[in-house]
């Protein structure tokens, strides 16, 4: 068995840098939680482009069309732009919950 790389899909280089911008986005979220940064600040969290994510997909599918062998790469992909839109509705909901928590976090308790 053992692993082999397979065929490479041609959407798989636009996911990846959707991938990061979705991490950073939490990561953001996660480091007000944790009380680093400005909850005030009129800096929002990078949201991931919902147009680059579907034009992948179908990228991964249509080669899938005109190849077999991409069959589950393609699956894989199109389930992983799946879970990256929830993801990121998930942190646009997030967003001022996390900063209210976060401002809420920075008043002394006896007060």
């Amino acid at each position: 068995m053992g692993y082999r790389a397979g065929p490479t899909l041609d959407g798989i280089d636009a996911l990846s840098v959707q991938r990061e911008i979705l991490i950073s986005g939490l990561e953001r979220l996660a480091s007000l939680l944790d009380g680093h940064g400005n909850p005030d600040s009129s800096s929002t969290v990078e949201r991931v482009s919902h147009e680059v994510l579907h034009d992948s997909a179908l990228r991964c599918l249509r080669q899938w069309a005109e190849d077999p062998s991409v069959e589950r790469p393609a699956v894989a992909a199109v389930v992983a732009v799946e879970w990256m839109n929830l993801l990121d509705r998930l942190v646009g909901r997030l967003e001022d919950p996390v900063a209210e928590a976060a401002r809420a976090a920075r008043v002394p308790w006896w007060r």
